[in-house]
């Protein structure tokens, strides 16, 4: 478990699935409205206590994010909003999953294209094999389906991606590991 606490309204857990079991609770079961919910999160927030010496309190009004990133990582931030007059503890629980995705070009000008659509800071990875491109990477499952729709016109989408991605690693070769869109916007001046 990996503890990060950027300023003292924010403070962020990097946990596997496994580590999330010994809470007794799976990602598929965490809803704010239940108390093994609740139990989860108040013992999350003891351990990180008395492990790393953070105290952060739940009072208040707070936005919990629990984000799943990769195939067994999870992200559970805790944000505290910013006090009113209301004198309600309010607490909101976000579900969002990071999904991967694999788009195949048959051009570079494709990628380019691309890349006109993609967010700024999409963390993606670029590989070529005889003049075919795959870029890889990685969207928030609420965003996944308009990216699609706007990639589509440009490229090909792999129905497996983590398959692709691992065959691109092995027979592609990677042009640009990481920050593919920002770098690639930067390089050829793409706007958007």
């Amino acid at each position: 478990m990996n503890i990060f606490f950027p300023n003292e309204y924010r403070l962020e857990v990097l946990m596997n699935t496994y580590e999330l079991s010994e809470f007794g609770i799976s990602y598929e079961d965490i809803d704010y409205k239940s108390i093994e919910t609740r139990r989860f999160l108040w013992s999350l927030l003891d351990k990180v206590r008395s492990s790393y010496g953070v105290n952060f309190s739940l009072a208040g009004r707070h936005l919990i994010e629990v984000i799943r990133e990769k195939e067994n990582k999870l992200r559970i931030c805790f944000s505290q909003l910013s006090q009113n007059n209301d004198q309600h503890s309010v607490k909101q629980l976000i579900k969002s999953e990071i999904l991967p995705v694999a788009a195949r070009f048959s051009c570079f000008e494709d990628v380019l294209s691309a890349v006109s659509v993609l967010p700024e800071d999409t963390d993606a990875a670029l590989y070529e094999n005889n003049g075919k491109y795959m870029l890889i990477f990685t969207s928030a499952r609420e965003e996944k389906n308009r990216l699609l729709c706007r990639l589509c016109e440009f490229s090909d989408i792999c129905e497996e991606p983590l398959r692709e991605k691992a065959r691109c690693e092995e027979l592609w070769r990677c042009i640009i590991p990481q920050n593919a869109v920002n770098k690639l916007m930067k390089a050829f001046s793409v706007s958007r």
